[in-house]
Parts: structure tokens; C-alpha cells; sequence
């Protein structure tokens, strides 16, 4: 079977040799030019980011027919072709959630004069964002997280929990150890939250993902 994916994927490059996964571009576009977000390190873009405002980044998705090309190219190997990609509610395919108009901008507006930290996660109803909270710390919406989560999983139940930031990684590593206090974790990694995500949330996101390792069962 031949995996298709792409940037938003988040995948480590080994992983990626190691399966042998397609990997389809995304693209940023910056004032003078449109960048794969393939070819950018983390650093690379979260670093300039500040001295862009107000203006930032927007992000680009293939054409259909670079899409219909690769899969072309694919097929004439013969073999199945499984195709997972970001959910269509949160692509084509806050600060910086507000101006790409991922979230409100009233709504934004008053959480910036709050201070105030917003909580949210992917729906499984339409696979877009919507709010499970709002803290006045991050040390508060970390407890936040780490609560919501541990409300959706029985505790005992062993999980592979990915910790994700931008350029956070203090409160990524607070993050992890609330996890670790709360799930039965029986994988853990922390990974970067890549460019063509991080024109949508900027550098100061922290999160989770966390998934019940029976879902693996029987898989090779």
C-alpha cells in the first residue's frame, strides 16, 4: 500500500523514509514569494514571524491537478493508495487564529484585552475548531487540556500522546508532565507544529495528540 499525505501531516522525516510515505506539498505565501512549507524548518519560519505584523503569512494547497499527477504517478505501481489529509473544516485541502479567521475577531478582540488563553480542539461533527475553554494563564490552560482529556479517556487505558508546540517548549514540557500524572501513557513524543499549521496559530500554541493504543491492535 502507498500512503499520500501532506505537510500538515506533522510526520518526522524518518518516519516518512522509513514508510516510504508521499508527502504532498502545501505553500506559504509570504510578501515575496510562495514557500513549500516542506522546505522550511520550524525556526525558519516562527523566528521571522514577529517582524511581519500585522501582516502574516496564508497558506496555499495544490492544484487538482498536481493532486491528479502524483496520484497518476502512483497508480502505475499497482498498488492501493490510502489518502489521508487535514480535515476539510479546517483547510481547503490568535493572535495570528483571529486574523487568518479561524476564530472570531470579537470574540479575539475581547481575549486580548482579557489576556486571556483560549482552549479548543477539533470536532469529530464537522472537523473544525470550536472552544472547550478559556484560561488566564498558560498554566491554567494546560490544566484546562489536561482535564478535557482526562475527561474523554479512562485513565487506565494505556495511549500514545503526542505533545505539540510551536516555540513553546517549556510549557510543552509542563503539558507533558500533567499528561503523564493524569493518563496511563505508553508512548510518548514532542514534536513541532509545522510552518503550515503555524500560520494559523503563530508561534505560542501548545497541545495534544492523544489516541488509545487499541486502536493499534492488530496492526502491523
Amino acid at each position: 500500500m502507498q500512503i499520500v499525505t501532506d505537510c500538515a501531516a506533522d510526520l518526522p522525516e524518518a518516519e516518512i523514509r522509513a514508510m516510504n510515505i508521499t508527502v504532498a506539498p502545501l505553500y506559504i505565501r509570504f510578501p515575496e514569494g510562495e514557500i513549500n512549507s516542506a522546505d522550511l524548518t520550524p525556526d525558519q519560519f516562527y523566528d521571522p514571524l514577529a517582524a511581519m505584523r500585522p501582516a502574516i503569512p496564508t497558506t496555499a494547497q495544490p492544484s487538482q491537478r498536481q493532486f491528479s499527477e502524483l496520484y497518476e504517478q502512483l497508480a502505475q505501481a499497482g498498488q492501493p493508495i490510502l489518502s489521508i489529509h487535514i480535515s476539510s473544516g479546517l483547510s481547503g485541502t490568535l493572535e495570528y487564529l483571529a486574523r487568518g479567521g479561524r476564530i472570531g475577531r470579537v470574540q479575539a478582540l475581547a481575549g486580548a484585552l482579557l489576556h486571556l488563553k483560549p482552549v479548543i480542539h477539533v470536532s469529530k461533527a464537522d472537523g473544525k475548531y470550536s472552544a472547550v475553554a478559556k484560561a488566564r494563564t498558560m498554566g491554567k490552560a494546560i490544566e484546562a487540556v489536561t482535564d478535557h482529556l482526562a475527561h474523554l479517556y479512562d485513565a487506565t487505558a494505556p495511549m500514545w500522546v503526542t505533545i505539540m508546540h510551536g516555540k513553546f517548549a517549556e510549557q510543552a514540557a509542563a503539558l507533558s508532565k500533567a499528561l503523564q500524572a493524569r493518563l496511563t501513557i505508553a508512548r510518548l513524543e514532542m514534536l513541532r507544529i509545522s510552518p503550515v499549521l503555524g500560520v494559523h496559530t503563530g508561534p505560542g500554541i501548545v497541545g495534544a495528540v492523544v489516541v488509545p493504543m487499541a486502536v493499534f491492535d492488530g496492526l502491523v
